[in-house]
């Protein structure tokens, strides 16, 4: 029973935020929920809200089919009743055909501006996934758990690129910087002085917020952020004026 409401109101708490990946994350959660108590009224309702948000009408209305000859007398569904009967359009076709689930998510980075975003294994039972970010931070979640426990501001515009050193605990980042950044745990008796933690993030929460809405930005706004890029790094007058850039160390 526990479980059972731990997973319910998990469900429940991805439809309220509705990250990308959130309103299949709780549907997942929700069916679980399901196995457990096949006669939760909350649990049924959850799945067909779920369906909503994902655009599968078709099989929201079965469900909430179901709901009614299960719960006759619970008329909570009245208003998404109400919605699927207005025919949404949009409807979108899944297929499990050949397809496998992913085993976890991992939430709170950016990537909508460039191709290559790498995410590494990271510790000495890779215990942490590193990965960049378009906000320019480098973002490392603890793999057990999947939540997100550090943040450094590693590039001035967007990180791209993150790699584990073989043998040692040292990560490498490089962006739309003229610079490579090497990143280790500090020495717990070594004073840590301003500069050394500077580049340190602590709000990770507004953070990840902030990012899922870089993720929705128009076009417009994407082609007006990358075209400040381009006049902010002057890359091609350089090439064309025969300078040779180089990496300063950091």
């Amino acid at each position: 029973m526990d479980l059972c409401l731990l997973l319910a109101n998990r469900g429940a708490s991805y439809l309220r935020r509705l990250w990308d990946g959130d309103a299949y994350a709780a549907l997942l959660d929700l069916i679980r929920a399901l196995k457990i108590e096949p006669r939760n009224s909350k649990v049924h309702y959850r799945i067909i809200k779920a369906l909503i948000e994902l655009k599968q009408y078709d099989m929201a209305r079965r469900i909430s089919k179901l709901f009614k000859e299960r719960f006759p007398d619970d008329h909570s569904c009245d208003r998404l009743d109400a919605l699927l009967r207005t025919d949404p359009m949009g409807q979108k076709s899944w297929t499990s055909n050949g397809c496998s689930d992913y085993v976890q998510r991992l939430c709170g980075h950016c990537n909508t501006n460039t191709d290559i975003k790498e995410a590494v294994w990271f510790g000495s039972r890779d215990e942490y996934i590193a990965a960049g970010s378009d906000c320019g931070s480098l973002l490392i979640w603890e793999r057990k758990s999947g939540a997100l426990i550090k943040g450094f501001e590693a590039d001035m515009n967007i990180l791209n690129c993150v790699q584990p050193h073989p043998s040692i605990l040292l990560l490498a980042t490089s962006g739309i910087e003229h610079v490579i950044r090497f990143w280790q745990p500090l020495d717990e008796d070594l004073e840590r002085n301003s500069t050394e933690t500077g580049r340190e993030l602590h709000r990770l929460t507004a953070l990840s917020a902030t990012n899922q809405k870089r993720m929705h930005t128009g076009i417009f706004d994407m082609v007006v952020a990358s075209i400040g890029l381009a006049v902010q790094g002057g890359d091609d007058d350089d090439v064309e004026r025969g300078r040779r850039i180089g990496c300063n160390a950091s």
